[in-house]
């Protein structure tokens, strides 16, 4: 009915989203589509849309062209003005949000990137920081610089730890200094903490020892338990 009725005319037909050889049949029957042979004439102009290339290929078409697919920010777009027939304000505003998302994994990543370089750093300092002037070293050959070499590395040890506990913390979104009071409760550290607590132990335990090889005894001072932290302690 359909092609008796475009016999002879000017037509312009377009098959959209077409993916089964029925769907064709449907609309034009068995039919060449060679322009010398069309059962519409010379003066048919016929668009077919599909994903399948062979439907094509089988019905003879020669000339396909190729749609390129839509960018997830134009498919994003697509579905706004298809669901609220405008996009400017929600699509803009959405376009907001996703650009502080990314953002924000981008500062994310960066600061990450930062500490494991800074981690990197302070391991490399470190190691160039051994305490090698004391290997294969006698007791009855101690001497004051030994002792003030070991005190440097010591107060570095301790530093380093700090640091690092205080950076786990406010990154864990702990308040610092509400914790200082609770700091001897049972408190449970990463792997890395136990590594730079262990350092630091060791080099105090030397230094305590180096302290008790002179004569006469040095003495270290401590702020016993109970004790009230006053300024008059504090260097100035």
């Amino acid at each position: 009915m359909i092609k008796n009725k475009l016999k002879g005319r000017k037509v312009l037909l377009v098959l959209d989203d077409v993916d089964e050889h029925k769907q064709l049949q449907a609309i034009v029957g068995k039919f060449v589509w060679s322009k010398s042979e069309s059962e519409f004439g010379t003066r048919v102009i016929l668009i077919i849309t599909t994903r399948d290339k062979q439907l094509l290929t089988s019905y003879g078409v020669k000339r396909t062209n190729e749609v390129k697919e839509l960018s997830k920010n134009d498919d994003i777009q697509l579905l706004y003005w298809k669901a609220f027939k405008t996009y400017d304000e929600v699509y803009q505003s959405y376009n907001q949000v996703r650009l502080k998302d990314s953002e924000i994994i981008f500062l994310r990543e960066k600061l990450e990137e930062a500490n494991r370089q800074n981690k990197a750093i302070e391991n490399r300092l470190n190691q160039i920081g051994q305490l090698s002037v004391l290997d294969n070293l006698h007791i009855t050959r101690l001497s004051p610089s030994h002792f003030i070499t070991v005190l440097r590395h010591t107060v570095r040890s301790i530093i380093n730890f700090v640091r690092l506990i205080v950076d786990d913390m406010r990154y864990a979104g702990w308040d610092v200094d509400a914790t200082v009071d609770a700091i001897e409760h049972n408190v449970v550290y990463m792997a890395e903490d136990h590594k730079c607590f262990t350092k630091m132990a060791k080099r105090v335990w030397l230094l305590h020892c180096l302290a008790f090889s002179y004569e006469p005894q040095a003495s270290i001072f401590q702020v016993g338990k109970w004790c009230i932290f006053s300024d008059v302690y504090m260097e100035v």
